[in-house]
């Protein structure tokens, strides 16, 4: 579509994103049985923040977005950064749809806010931290205590390397892989 119809697109964006979980829906309607036995659903969205909507009285993400997941439905939704849907739809309803996100694919992170926002989410770890001090006449005291440290630094997350993704489960365990891309 050129770029000249901008406006349009997001609209049809929008249309089939809607359509897309008014479809998920509907499988509340069958027996449980019978929606256990549908297949997977998927909506990829690159750019997912120009699609992203709110409304009080219709269909919302943030709102939905748990309820289709029951229904046998994935999104998939592609974001420079976890922020981009704010200017959408604001910060707390954005925290209801990303925490809703189970599974996330974490890759370089943009600005530091965004890395802050991907630490806190990966979360903290209690370490053993130890200082020693001297003294004047040789005598060494060797003190520890727990401290609380980011499991991946937001240093580190702005600095990973290309099509390397931290993958983060929902029971918050982690690995790093890359990903390869499919063309050159």
């Amino acid at each position: 579509m050129p770029q000249s119809l901008a406006t349009e697109r997001r609209y049809i964006q929008t249309y089939l994103k809607i359509l897309f979980y008014t479809h998920a829906l509907r499988r509340y309607d069958l027996d449980p049985s019978e929606r256990d036995r549908r297949n997977l659903l998927l909506l990829v969205a690159d750019e997912f923040q120009d699609i992203i909507t709110t409304s009080e009285d219709g269909v919302s993400d943030h709102k939905v977005i748990d309820r289709i997941r029951g229904a046998g439905a994935c999104i998939i939704g592609g974001m420079q950064s976890e922020l981009s849907a704010d200017p959408a739809i604001g910060e707390k309803k954005r925290k209801v749809l990303t925490l809703n996100m189970r599974t996330r694919f974490i890759f370089r992170a943009a600005d530091q806010e965004g890395a802050t926002t991907s630490a806190d989410f990966i979360g903290k770890h209690k370490v053993w931290k130890r200082s020693i001090s001297t003294k004047d006449l040789g005598s060494r005291t060797v003190t520890r205590h727990q401290a609380l440290e980011y499991r991946i630094e937001s240093s580190k997350l702005m600095t990973l390397p290309n099509h390397k993704a931290v993958i983060v489960h929902p029971s918050k365990a982690t690995v790093s892989r890359t990903i390869h891309p499919l063309y050159n």
